[in-house]
């Protein structure tokens, strides 16, 4: 089993619709094989089964022997893909920079090639009368550690 052949796979099964490859594994020895997916629009259990069945059919025999698991990048994912950022703009985000700091904000906007405008709230003043003022910050990509969608219950 080649993971450039499941890769393939699944482009061909998802490459003209709103869904697009965030995570593949293939472990040889645990005879595992992961596929998480997402989409503009989000992913439903069925295209999961879909997608989970399209593999399948195509290794028939080669898979006897592996657990397949295909699943989306939902909550509690971390953000890997330019396309998941485009997909949450407007939402807040907890990332953590190459520098190990933690920023909370708001996606403002993204650039595909470049990185995301984020709207964090920022300390300003003396420590017994500082207020909170929101500032955009510019993130590069390679200056994202990890980012992740914080749930609103609002």
């Amino acid at each position: 089993m080649e993971l450039i052949a499941v890769q393939k796979v699944i482009e061909d099964k998802i490459g003209s619709s709103d869904k697009f490859l965030v995570d593949l594994t293939l472990n040889a020895t645990s005879k595992k094989i992961q596929v998480l997916i997402d989409g503009d629009q989000g992913v439903s259990i069925d295209d999961c089964v879909a997608l989970s069945r399209e593999i399948r059919d195509t290794f028939e025999e080669a898979l006897d022997d592996y657990n397949l698991e295909v699943s989306s990048a939902g909550i509690g994912y971390p953000l890997t893909h330019v396309r998941q950022y485009l997909k949450n703009t407007g939402k807040m985000l907890e990332i953590i920079t190459s520098e190990d700091e933690k920023l909370i904000g708001e996606v403002v906007s993204v650039d595909i090639e470049n990185g995301i405008v984020l709207k964090v709230g920022v300390k300003k003043g003396s420590k017994n009368k500082s207020k909170t003022e929101e500032e955009e910050v510019e993130l590069p990509y390679f200056k994202i550690k990890s980012a992740k969608v914080i749930l609103s219950f609002k």
